[in-house]
C-alpha cells in the first residue's frame, strides 16, 4: 500500500470518528510524514478527538495553543483544554495547569486555582506537585500559611527523591520546634498508609485484603 492509500485510509477512519486514527493523522500532518506538513491541519485533528474526550488529546491540544503550533496562541484555550483532562484525573495536566496558572503564562495568575490542581496531582502521588504544594503552603500562597502542611508534602515529596522538596525540609526543620516537626512526619506517614490502605482495596476480591506491616522510611 502506497503512502497515500494508507494515509487515505487513515482519513477515512479518522472521519468517522476512529480517535487513534484521527491522532494517528495529526501525527502524519505535524511530521509531514507522506504530506505536506500541515500544523494547522493536525491540530485540527488533534482538536477533533480532544472534543471526544480524549485525555492526550486535550493534553497535547493544550500544548499547541500554549505554544501556537498550528493555532494562534490562547492562554485560556490552554487552561480550558487541560481543565478537561485534568479533571478526568490525568496528573499530567494537573500538575501543568497548576504552573499556568501560578506563574500567569498567558492567562490571569490565580495561585487559588492553581494550589488546587497541584493537591490533586499531588494526592495521586506526584513528587513535583508535593514539594509545590509544600512551598505553597510554607509562604502561604494560594493556601494557608502553615508549616506543618509544608512539612508533610515536603516530606512526601523528598521520599520519593525530589531535590528541591529537601531543601524546603531543611529550612522548615530551622524555624519549626521539634513538636510541630514530628507532626509533620506524622500527618506524612498517616497519608503514606492511607494510600497504601488503598491500593490493598482495589484488589479483586478474590484475593484477600492485608495490610502492608511496613511504610517507606522517612527521609533523613
Amino acid at each position: 500500500m502506497s503512502d497515500a492509500d494508507m494515509i487515505s485510509d487513515l482519513a477515512g477512519r479518522a472521519e468517522t470518528g476512529d480517535v487513534t486514527a484521527q491522532l494517528e493523522l495529526a501525527g502524519v500532518y505535524a511530521k509531514g510524514e507522506g504530506v505536506a506538513k500541515d500544523p494547522a491541519a493536525a491540530t485540527r485533528w488533534i482538536l477533533k478527538a480532544a472534543e471526544q474526550g480524549d485525555v492526550q488529546a486535550q493534553v497535547i491540544l493544550a500544548d499547541r495553543y500554549l505554544k501556537g503550533e498550528g493555532v494562534t496562541k490562547n492562554g485560556d484555550e490552554a487552561v480550558k483544554w487541560l481543565s478537561k483532562a485534568a479533571e478526568q484525573g490525568n496528573g499530567e495536566a494537573q500538575m501543568t495547569l497548576g504552573g499556568i496558572l501560578i506563574a500567569g503564562k498567558g492567562v490571569k495568575r490565580n495561585s487559588t486555582d492553581a494550589a488546587k490542581w497541584f493537591m490533586m496531582s499531588a494526592e495521586q502521588g506526584n513528587p513535583a506537585a508535593q514539594c509545590q504544594i509544600g512551598r505553597m503552603h510554607m509562604m502561604g500562597a494560594g493556601v494557608s500559611l502553615d508549616d506543618v502542611e509544608a512539612y508533610k508534602w515536603s516530606d512526601l515529596a523528598a521520599a520519593q527523591g525530589n531535590a528541591p522538596a529537601k531543601k524546603i525540609l531543611f529550612v522548615l526543620k530551622m524555624r519549626m520546634t521539634p513538636e510541630r516537626v514530628v507532626f509533620g512526619q506524622q500527618l506524612a506517614r498517616d497519608f503514606r498508609e492511607m494510600k497504601a490502605a488503598e491500593k490493598t482495596l482495589d484488589l479483586p476480591g478474590d484475593i484477600p485484603e492485608v495490610l502492608p506491616t511496613e511504610l517507606p522510611a522517612e527521609p533523613e
